[in-house]
């Protein structure tokens, strides 16, 4: 799974998750459809992983500069994903 990420409240509090109590986060909107998209892809349903990594790479590359690591675990995610499906 893709780790939780630490700086969703420097991008703007309309991006950031609500962080459930007793996980630490805060989290970034996009870290749902990540644990979504590896929970998918670890049960064997290939195609929803793969639309879930990639809209969250959309979202992910349309918010944060180039180089965030957000899109890099995502774009990982997509990688594998896209690997297991050939």
């Amino acid at each position: 799974m893709s780790p939780a990420r630490g700086d969703g409240g420097k991008i703007g509090p309309e991006l950031s998750g609500s962080q459930p109590p007793g996980i630490a986060g805060p989290f970034f909107v996009t870290d749902g459809y990540e644990f979504l998209a590896e929970a998918a892809r670890r049960m064997g349903d290939l195609g929803l992983a793969e639309r879930l990594f990639r809209r969250a790479l959309a979202l992910d590359e349309r918010q944060l500069p180039v180089g965030h690591p957000y899109p890099v675990a995502a774009a990982a995610g997509l990688r594998m994903t896209l690997e297991v499906r050939q």
